[in-house]
């Protein structure tokens, strides 16, 4: 096998020998070349994955944030209307289904009211 490629090989003109030559190391050279250059695309696209899935961890923290804010603020807002009811003794949970017995409160509670004049 190998003398058939030595037989072949001599066979050519010295020629065609540098231009096969040349040939396979520019075929080499675009190996290597294209490997460097997938192997950019590789980095970048993992970058971009990283990215992706730090921007995700981010958006899933604010969103905890946001959540816990607003019930916090629900909550604050429950009280501080809870406590106002209280504090004005107009709490609707204390009051008639009758609207004058309603306001015959109102106006004995709030005798300078404009409604009740």
């Amino acid at each position: 096998m190998i003398q058939l490629i030595k037989d072949i090989w001599g066979g050519f003109s010295f020629e065609i020998r540098a231009i096969f030559i040349a040939g396979i190391g520019v075929l080499l050279f675009l190996l290597i070349v294209l490997g460097r250059i997938d192997s950019c695309r590789s980095r970048r696209e993992e970058r971009k994955i990283e990215q992706t899935i730090a921007n995700i961890k981010t958006s899933e923290i604010e969103a905890n944030v946001l959540t816990n804010t607003k019930q916090e603020v629900e909550v604050n807002a429950n009280k501080a209307n809870a406590n106002l009811g209280n504090v004005l003794g107009t709490d609707s949970a204390n009051r008639e289904s009758d609207f004058g017995t309603v306001r015959q409160r109102w106006c004995a509670d709030h005798p300078n009211d404009t409604k009740c004049r």
